[in-house]
């Protein structure tokens, strides 16, 4: 993955992180947090990458023990925590996926997992959405493509 960011007379474009499946936020001190998938696709693990301006990228692996599929959802509320939403399996051949919900405040030492749901969509790529509303509530928006249609629930 690559971050170019807008120099005023054009692009710095560098190397981010090894990974797919991300997304990204900026918190008012101008550090870029991005969550995303590590790079080996059978055992795909959540990874949360920062860089604040002129600085190094820093990653870590989040240790959610199960692999990802399809896209994270990324959001930083007015505290600086974190909030992830994402769709996981304990392994690939497993026939059902869960989504889950992952948080880590502003000075905490590990992550937080919660498992929003636990369906019967099988294996599959999952889009999460994901909100902080002001009393600090997390909502999540989540869809995984079936054989023919396209399923649909808010949590």
């Amino acid at each position: 993955m690559r971050l170019a960011t807008r120099t005023g007379t054009g692009w710095s474009v560098a190397d981010f992180a090894a990974g797919d499946a991300s997304a990204m936020r900026a918190d008012g001190d101008g550090v870029v947090h991005v969550s995303f998938r590590s790079p080996d696709f059978l055992a795909g693990r959540l990874m949360v990458g920062t860089q604040a301006p002129g600085e190094a990228v820093a990653t870590e692996l989040a240790g959610e023990p199960d692999l990802l599929l399809g896209w994270t959802a990324l959001v930083l509320d007015g505290a600086g925590t974190r909030h992830v939403a994402y769709a996981a399996t304990p392994q690939l051949n497993n026939s059902t996926s869960k989504v889950r919900y992952a948080t880590r405040a502003v000075g905490a030492a590990t992550w937080t997992f919660e498992t929003v749901d636990t369906s019967s969509f099988g294996v599959r790529q999952t889009e999460t959405k994901l909100v902080v509303d002001q009393a600090g509530d997390p909502h999540v928006f989540f869809t995984a493509l079936e054989a023919l249609y396209v399923v649909e629930r808010c949590q």
